[in-house]
């Protein structure tokens, strides 16, 4: 009960994103007409629409595109969408490692929890900052984890870059394939990712509670 409480904010905000990715993609289909008269078929314009808002959902902390991936794959399919998730995420957490890096703590003390973040940078660091750092990626959000390593790290940008690339390639195209799959299969999914997600933040806590 008290680890549901610690993250109820998480909780809250994966199952309100949940279930708009649901929606999404049950209303895909129909919207198949309009989303094809408004950015065309393959449209170059739609496809760097997508990886704009990527981008800037991933610097944007409470902005999350994971709603627009249905409709993506219904436009693309799920192997172009998942590039393109990749592509704007990737861009998109470079954007907000840089600015985290730059402009520093006095900026992001009223976005970002700073001793949770930090407490989370300190874990990904290690002998191997690259491993650590995909793993990571894989298991928690993108826009966090590239503030916490900006703001809280010496990592560098071209080690950061990699791992980001590595990190985010297999969540991409797990969900992008999730979208073109029934309804209980995206249910199970996305409880799955925030099951792995929860305790992948309990797990970093206590250790880097156990190192400081």
């Amino acid at each position: 009960m008290q680890t549901i409480q610690k993250y109820r904010r998480e909780i809250m905000a994966g199952l309100v994103i949940g279930a708009l990715f649901l929606l999404a993609a049950y209303g895909a289909d129909r919207l198949e007409p309009v989303l094809l008269n408004t950015f065309g078929v393959g449209g170059l314009l739609g496809m760097v629409a997508y990886v704009f808002i990527s981008i800037v959902a991933t610097v944007l902390l409470p902005v999350s595109m994971m709603p627009l991936i249905p409709l993506a794959v219904e436009l693309w399919g799920f192997a172009l969408t998942a590039v393109l998730s990749i592509v704007g995420w990737t861009l998109g957490s470079l954007f907000a490692f840089l600015i985290a890096r730059h402009f520093g703590q006095p900026l992001f003390a009223k976005l970002v929890d700073l001793p949770r973040a930090a407490r989370i940078a300190r874990a990904a660091l290690g002998k191997n900052q690259f491993a650590a750092i995909v793993v990571l990626h894989v298991i928690l959000p993108v826009d966090i984890l590239s503030y916490a390593l900006g703001l809280f790290t010496d990592v560098r940008i071209s080690t950061y870059a990699g791992a980001t690339l590595v990190g985010i390639t297999p969540f991409a195209f797990y969900f992008a394939y999730a979208a073109t799959k029934p309804a209980w299969f995206q249910i199970l999914a996305l409880g799955l990712t925030g099951i792995l997600v929860i305790g992948a933040l309990i797990r970093i806590e206590r250790e880097a509670l156990q190192e400081g």
